[in-house]
This record gives structure tokens, C-alpha cells and sequence, in this order.
């Protein structure tokens, strides 16, 4: 199962911004910019790595564990998004989903956690090479 499937499975439950990632699929892909360093077009080419750090260095690297691990996905908004990846980082992530800034933080806020998870599935971060070909093959 993809990871688009998997979300797409649980989009009743979902808010009015997680909805809007499907109708416009390039939400989802932008939002999976964020994990490749292979592109460098959202938040540079740090990836998943580069995300790790930035959770890290804004004492919120437990919320982004709990996306890693196997248990309840810990809940993030808007603005704790924006001071993890900063205003230039979610100007870069509208622009290539097609969704204005002021979307754009509720937006990644709703999705990035599943779709962190579901790339996650062993409650681990795989390697970058298995990384970029999960998401080469989902996005291509």
C-alpha cells in the first residue's frame, strides 16, 4: 500500500486542510519534497535529516519521533510548524503545492505527520538510499 493510498483511506476523518491535499495531489508530493535530499526545491536538501535536525533544534523532536515510532502520532499546528521549518521553507512548500501561504502551515501540519509515519512503517528511519526509492517510486 502507498502512502497516498493509506491517507487517502482515512480522508473522512481528516480536517478541511488535509481534504484539500485530495483534491490537488501535489500538496501530498510537495509535502514529500520535505523527506528527499535528492531536492533541494523545499527546505533545501537536508531531507529527512535535515527535518530531524530542525525538530531537534526547536525542542520538538519528540513530536517528530512519535510520527517515527509506532505509537499515537503526537499532534502539531500551524504555528510550531512554522518556527521548526521557517517562513521561507512554507512560502516554498505553497508555491510548488499551489496553495497560498496562509494554507500552507494548517496544510503540512495535518499531512506531514502521516506521511512521515507510513514512510516509517518499522517505527525507524530507513536509510537514505531506501528513503529516496520509496519516495522515487511514489512521486517518481
Amino acid at each position: 500500500m502507498s502512502i497516498l493510498d493509506a491517507i487517502l483511506e482515512k480522508r473522512e476523518l481528516l480536517s478541511s486542510a488535509a481534504k484539500l491535499a485530495f483534491e490537488n495531489p501535489e500538496i501530498v508530493a510537495s509535502a514529500a519534497k520535505l523527506l528527499s535530499s535528492n531536492d533541494a526545491s523545499i527546505g533545501g536538501a537536508g531531507g529527512m535529516a535535515g527535518l530531524m535536525d530542525a525538530f531537534q533544534s526547536s525542542d520538538m523532536g519528540d513530536i517528530l519521533s512519535s510520527w517515527i515510532g509506532q505509537g499515537e502520532n503526537l499532534p502539531i499546528d500551524a504555528d510550531q510548524l512554522r518556527s521548526v521549518l521557517g517562513e521561507a521553507t512554507l512560502g516554498q512548500f505553497a508555491s510548488s503545492a499551489g496553495i497560498s501561504q496562509s494554507e500552507a502551515g494548517d496544510t503540512l501540519a495535518n499531512i506531514l505527520p502521516e506521511l512521515i509515519n507510513k514512510m516509517t512503517p518499522d517505527g525507524a528511519v530507513p536509510d537514505s538510499n531506501a528513503l529516496e526509492s520509496g519516495l522515487s517510486a511514489l512521486f517518481g
